[in-house]
C-alpha cells in the first residue's frame, strides 16, 4: 500500500533579538556570554544595543559572533551560547 505524502512543515521563524531581550529585562548589558560548544570555548559580552562583543570586535547578532568563534563557519548563535549570570538564553 503506498504511503500518503507527508504534510509540509511550516518553518519556524523567530524574530526576537538580543535588544528585545534587554528591553524585556531578561538580559542586561555587560552580561557575559559563554560558548556552550565544548570544542569551541569562548566568552563574549552583551552590549547595550544588543550586539555582542567578542575578541575586541562588536557583532550585530549572536550568529555573527559565533561564526567568528568557529573560525568563519556559519553557526546558529542562538543555539551555542548561554549567559553566565542568568539561565540559558538558547536551546
Amino acid at each position: 500500500m503506498p504511503r500518503s505524502p507527508r504534510p509540509r512543515r511550516t518553518p519556524t521563524v523567530h524574530t526576537a533579538t538580543l535588544a528585545d531581550l534587554i528591553g524585556a529585562e531578561l538580559l542586561k548589558p555587560g552580561e557575559e556570554l559563554v560558548s556552550a560548544l565544548p570544542a569551541w570555548p569562548a566568552r563574549a559580552s552583551l552590549n547595550a544595543d544588543g550586539s555582542v562583543n567578542y575578541d575586541g570586535q562588536s557583532y550585530a547578532t549572536p550568529s555573527a559572533a559565533a561564526q567568528m568563534v568557529r573560525e568563519g563557519r556559519a553557526t546558529n548563535g542562538w543555539s551555542c551560547g548561554a549567559c553566565n549570570a542568568t539561565a540559558s538564553w538558547c536551546a
